[in-house]
């Protein structure tokens, strides 16, 4: 099992995980995984915090986001703590 925020995600052993991280705006590489229902993907933070396309990542997560059938998980990066209107709290 994963945490998943205030609950627990059940993986099978026939699922495949895929994690990803420290994408940085890197929407080429981000945009060429072929993401597929079957799969679990984790990502782990550090998503726009650097590299040329900010916007354009941040547009793909959201529409990632807004298709997700209970696969996609989204971690808070060290990079995103900034974006925290309570600094202090730790997640």
């Amino acid at each position: 099992m994963l945490f998943r925020s205030d609950y627990y995600v059940k993986v099978d052993q026939e699922r495949m995980i895929h994690l990803i991280g420290d994408i940085h705006s890197d929407i080429n590489n981000l945009s060429k995984i072929d993401f597929n229902d079957n799969d679990l993907y984790v990502f782990h933070g550090d998503y726009c915090d650097r590299g040329k396309y900010p916007v354009e990542t941040l547009k793909f997560l959201i529409k990632l986001h807004k298709s997700n059938k209970g696969n996609i998980i989204f971690l808070e990066g060290n990079h995103e703590l900034h974006l925290r209107r309570d600094r202090k709290s730790v997640v």
